[in-house]
């Protein structure tokens, strides 16, 4: 068993070294980590705005039109 703790011990040694390079390749990829995440939650965001803003262009315009045409009609019929 201590054979196991030992040779874990090392492992974990070795990959969180107190050197400078290591420090360096952690922080790195930590930044290039978040930067990446913080690009696709921005990309997926901008998508479904994209989106958004297209069904109103397309669907809810039109329909707000036709509703101020219809009203204006109907106001010119009432008087």
């Amino acid at each position: 068993m201590p054979a196991v703790l030992e040779a874990t011990g090392s492992l974990a040694d070795r990959t969180v070294r107190p050197e400078t390079p290591a420090r360096l390749r952690l922080w790195t990829t930590l930044v290039v980590i978040v930067a990446v995440a913080l690009f696709v939650a921005t990309s997926v965001l901008m998508a479904q705005t994209r989106r958004q803003v297209r069904v109103i262009g397309d669907d809810a315009a039109p329909q707000a039109a036709t509703a101020s045409d219809l009203y204006f009609a109907l106001s010119d019929l009432d008087a």
